[in-house]
């Protein structure tokens, strides 16, 4: 409590709130850098009253004053982190350590994730909230729950984070990100807002008028609400890109309208995988009148967190992103379908399976999104499963979960019709346990997996993942 420390700590809020207030490329700013590890906030009280102690609203309050346009948050959870009202008053956002929590139990369907629901709490305050995710840390790691364990999954499941922070210390995290690299992409996109277009329309003489109304449909993949305003724009682009003229969609409202799921994520006690149900869609339509468009110009909308910016600065789950930060719309159909820009959503959950033959469990348990289902095959050469997504589909990566005994070999076909079909992949001296059969991105409706193994085929799950080119991290969330 010294008048020259506090005087030195509120100083220096003020000149990095004088150079970097509303700075758009500053997601959130953690205050919480006082004491012998930072995220015990003050080393001045008394552990178990540390949150009720004056300096620490003091020095929250310097960061509120002087930080007015940048979102803020500060350390909770654990059981001497518990007190937060006032932060939360205060508009702080929740960010909870990887370390802080005590152990949590193995059945989560009671819903009593401590740092989970502080952190829920942040998501129901409209508040942004952050989680550590140290899979190196091995002590936390008994059967290594904790990479997609029930405490990992129930922080994502129901405390939905803004964002995730990955701690890759320790000897066990390059084995994961081998291994499992799509967790990660998968952790990633499940935090914060993900929103993908996935339809545009026009009236066909829009470009010769400059007149009429645009129709988009977006869909948010993430968890969360976006966190602060979103700005969506049109614009008339020259040849070059150049922006001609500008026109503001009052109309689209997406901070309010574009949130997440309506429903709660199945949660999968047996390994703690993320199962979605169908994501949130928004759809909405805008007058705009430009000025006579040049029989050249191109069409785009963009996305701004203020305004005042040269130039959008929120990126779409999609690919085509100019330089400028704008999509073009003519390099889309006037109607995508929302798996030419896939996210990381199980195509293949509950979608129809048939199997050359049968000895236990039912082939729809395969696709139900349920870990703890299963389907085994007759122990004997040439069995195969085969999946309809529906229809043609874009995926890069196919998961699957084997119970035991697996085959050693097994080899992964596509189609389009069901009958004529193609080796995408094979697989000699497998393992067991969870595969991930990573591809170029690849379109097709049927996959069959086959072996002629006389193990047969035994399956928990399979997974038809999304391509990666829509899920590069963000400079900006969104």
């Amino acid at each position: 409590t010294s008048p020259r420390w506090k005087y030195a700590c509120k100083h220096l809020a003020e000149e990095l709130g004088k150079r970097y207030n509303g700075n758009p490329d500053i997601a959130f700013i953690e205050v919480g850098t006082i004491g012998d590890w930072g995220e015990q906030i003050s080393n001045y009280a008394p552990t178990n009253q540390m949150l009720d102690q004056m300096p620490w609203r003091e020095h929250l309050s310097w960061y509120k004053d002087t930080f007015p346009n940048t979102p803020l948050m500060s350390v909770c959870g654990g059981q001497h982190f518990m007190k937060y009202e006032w932060a939360d008053e205060n508009g702080f956002g929740r960010r909870t350590d990887g370390f802080c929590a005590p152990p949590v139990k193995e059945d989560n369907t009671n819903g009593t994730y401590q740092d989970a629901q502080i952190i829920r709490a942040s998501f129901d305050k409209r508040l942004p909230s952050f989680v550590e995710f140290p899979p190196g840390t091995d002590p936390l790691h008994a059967g290594r729950k904790f990479w997609w364990g029930t405490f990992w999954k129930g922080m994502l499941d129901y405390g939905k984070p803004t964002y995730i922070g990955y701690n890759f210390g320790g000897g066990l995290a390059n084995e994961m990100y081998q291994n499992y690299p799509y967790r990660l992409i998968e952790a990633g996109n499940r935090s914060g807002y993900h929103l993908v277009i996935e339809q545009i329309t026009m009236a066909p003489d829009f470009l010769t008028t400059g007149t009429g109304e645009i129709g988009v449909r977006f869909r948010n993949d993430g968890c969360r609400y976006p966190d602060y305003p979103i700005h969506v724009a049109f614009a008339m682009l020259d040849p070059t890109g150049r922006v001609i003229e500008t026109v503001w969609a009052d109309a689209i409202n997406l901070k309010d309208e574009a949130h997440p799921w309506a429903t709660y994520e199945k949660l999968d006690n047996h390994r703690g995988r993320f199962v979605l149900p169908v994501p949130k869609v928004y759809a909405a339509t805008q007058p705009v009148t430009f000025k006579a468009p040049p029989a050249d110009a191109r069409i785009a909308i963009g996305l701004f967190t203020d305004r005042k910016l040269a130039s959008p600065n929120i990126r779409l789950g999609i690919e085509g992103r100019l330089p400028s930060g704008w999509y073009a719309f003519d390099q889309y159909p006037a109607t995508p379908q929302a798996d030419l820009h896939p996210s990381l959503h199980d195509q293949a959950l509950e979608k129809r399976v048939t199997v050359s033959a049968t000895a236990s469990g039912s082939p729809s348990a395969i696709t139900d999104g349920d870990a703890t289902t299963d389907w085994t095959s007759p122990a004997s050469p040439g069995q195969w499963v085969s999946l309809d997504l529906g229809r043609s589909t874009r995926f890069s990566a196919i998961m699957l979960d084997w119970k035991a005994p697996h085959p050693d070999t097994y080899t992964l076909e596509i189609s389009e019709n069901g009958a004529a079909w193609t080796q995408l992949s094979q697989t000699a001296n497998a393992k067991g346990g969870i595969d991930y059969i990573n591809v170029a991105p690849t379109t097709a409706r049927y996959i069959r997996l086959g072996t002629q193994d006389p193990a047969g085929l035994g399956l928990y799950q399979i997974e038809v993942l999304g391509s990666t080119a829509a899920a590069r991290p963000p400079r900006r969330r969104g």
